[in-house]
């Protein structure tokens, strides 16, 4: 069953080529993240200088931002890095079929 707060982002074929992927879904900034075969989606400004982590590299099952290293879980979204202290935001993934959902 679909939430009323699931987000249709795209169908697997589409995503999966690219292991980070920002993308603005209703106002939000959101990383579409994807470690083997998990996907992750959590807020894609860094919370030290507000640089794309989509711009970064995956380090793990962490986000590397490219402006200064930060680091952030793709799970709970902490800061596992300074300079950044604060987390992000993360939002529940869930693929039915060949299409994936963000939850809002």
């Amino acid at each position: 069953m679909i939430s009323m707060t699931d987000v249709s982002i795209g169908r697997l074929a589409e995503l999966e080529d690219a292991p980070l992927q920002g993308m603005t879904i209703k106002g939000r900034e959101i990383l579409l993240a994807r470690h083997g075969d998990t996907w992750f989606a959590i807020g894609n400004v860094c919370t030290h200088e507000h640089c794309l982590l989509s711009n970064g590299r995956i380090v793990g099952e962490n986000v590397q931002c490219p402006c200064h290293g930060s680091m952030f879980s793709l799970r709970t979204g902490e800061a596992k890095h300074r300079p950044a202290t604060d987390l992000v935001p993360v939002y529940p993934v869930t693929v039915r079929g060949d299409e994936v959902f963000v939850e809002l």
